[in-house]
């Protein structure tokens, strides 16, 4: 059994057969003559509380809100995931037994669907954890699936699956029942839990891999993905290319050969972030300095935090070069460095994601103790060319796996808390208090699980709007 992990820091090695071109970054600095507003939270005595403690400073700027939030420790912002619903940990009951779950979505009635890999088929189970019924099933027929990349909710119940080996979406009802197919040829990504986004108007988002504009260049990594829009009823009505203003990734390269190449992130660097808000608007950032942009149209807000920088240890630079070396040295043995070099202290931030009502959750490790290694994270790979009839050349992983959490930010940009994640897990759905996510046991087996954040992060905004 193999399964995909993506932690902060995971190496994705990717054949790249198509072009590279660089982003400039661009922020305003400019103050109008508008004073700060500055907020300091209430009840200061109850760190746990749903009142936050710290404080939160609003500056107006020409062209761009930015909301600060001062110094304040991970113990003060901590919020904590109590565990409401565990799938998956009965190896005797073949109907619960799940062989390799990569993804949970919230089902109908507080219930949860699943994807299981290794069977290639998606479960629903009720919210007690009784399993309902198998969803379609596994083939090319109607209601039959070979893949998923991802999977999403429409405000009618419909739920909606993407399926890149068979070309198409297939869309269930509540009852599990196929309602129809949308034809889609994207196939970038197999098994991709981030592939498809839901906004809040019933849009769905469908990570696509966009022709090069760059006249030749090799595209750097991620330089030509992006979004395809589709409305509620499967057409295509919009896309959203990465954002130009990101940097280049800091990545480093191996020719392979025929002269295509792979590559690799540089550890610990500072790399550009961006997703798709439900609120309609990109969210983006690049990890050197603590600063997430929500590119609202016509009111952009930034959101700032201060921070102390986690310096990269001796050891951590050592077994990461040496893992990196042995990755790259397996496709080119005469492989030398050839990327910026490892910095000495870690970014501020490593993924940008977004909840189901707009929050914006920012992933960064956390300070303490390093996590053990997990042999689950997703090891890095080739991916062969469209049409080769390859699947993912697995390269060695070593690297080890970090702790990490999510500071959680209202869209109004004021600090909810940080939510620390159990170690060997990953989160893969937000909606308001509940969080869903997989998470490896001590036998290595995979099982799927529903959070509760505590305290709320409802009454935390609630608190905040109110003082």
């Amino acid at each position: 059994m193999r399964n995909l992990f993506l932690s902060s820091h995971v190496r994705i090695a990717v054949l790249i057969l198509a072009t590279l071109a660089s982003g400039a970054g661009c922020t305003s600095s400019e103050r109008e003559e508008k004073p700060s507003t500055t907020r300091q939270h209430a009840d200061e005595s109850r760190a746990g509380s749903a009142a936050p403690t710290w404080t939160t400073t609003v500056d107006t700027l020409t062209d761009t809100i930015v909301v600060r939030t001062g110094i304040t420790t991970d113990d003060e912002t901590n919020l904590r995931l109590v565990e409401e619903l565990r799938i998956g940990e009965d190896p005797q009951d073949e109907e619960r037994a799940l062989g390799d779950p990569r993804f949970g979505l919230p089902g109908p009635n507080n219930g949860m669907y699943v994807w299981d890999q290794s069977a290639t088929m998606l479960r629903e189970y009720d919210a007690d954890g009784r399993f309902l019924r198998d969803v379609g099933g596994k083939g090319a027929g109607p209601g039959e699936y070979r893949s998923a990349n991802g999977m999403g909710r429409l405000k009618d119940g419909r739920l909606v699956l993407w399926d890149p080996q068979n070309l198409r979406m297939a869309l269930y009802d509540s009852l599990g029942r196929t309602v129809a197919h949308w034809r889609h040829l994207g196939t970038l990504g197999i098994d991709n839990w981030r592939g498809l986004l839901v906004d809040t108007a019933d849009n769905v988002y469908a990570l696509s891999r966009f022709q090069s504009v760059t006249g030749g260049r090799e595209a750097y990594p991620g330089e030509r993905e992006g979004y395809l829009v589709l409305d509620r009823h499967g057409e295509i009505r919009d896309s959203i290319m990465r954002p130009s203003w990101l940097a280049r990734p800091a990545v480093l390269v191996s020719r392979m050969n025929g002269g295509a190449m792979i590559w690799d992130y540089v550890p610990f660097a500072a790399q550009p972030k961006w997703t798709v808000s439900p609120l309609g608007y990109v969210v983006s950032g690049t990890g050197s300095t603590y600063a997430i942009t929500l590119n609202r149209p016509g009111a952009p807000l930034r959101i700032e935090r201060v921070l102390k920088p986690v310096a990269v240890t001796s050891h951590e630079r050592s077994a990461a070069e040496a893992a990196v070396t042995t990755d790259m040295r397996s496709v080119n043995r005469q492989w030398t460095w050839n990327g910026p070099a490892i910095p000495s202290v870690k970014a501020f931030f490593t993924d940008l994601r977004t909840s189901a009502e707009g929050r914006i959750w920012v992933e960064r490790v956390m300070d303490g103790e390093p996590a053990r290694q997990d042999s689950s994270s997703a090891p890095s790979g080739i991916l062969a060319p469209h049409g080769s009839g390859a699947d993912r050349i697995l390269l060695p992983t070593t690297m080890p796996q970090e702790r990490y959490g999510f500071d959680v930010y209202g869209p109004d940009g004021y600090l909810l808390g940080t939510v620390q994640v159990p170690l060997r897990s990953r989160i893969t759905y937000m909606r308001g208090d509940q969080v869903w996510g997989v998470i490896m046991d001590d036998m290595g087996r995979a099982e799927v699980v529903r959070w509760r954040v505590e305290p709320s992060l409802a009454s935390r905004e609630h608190a905040q709007a109110h003082e």
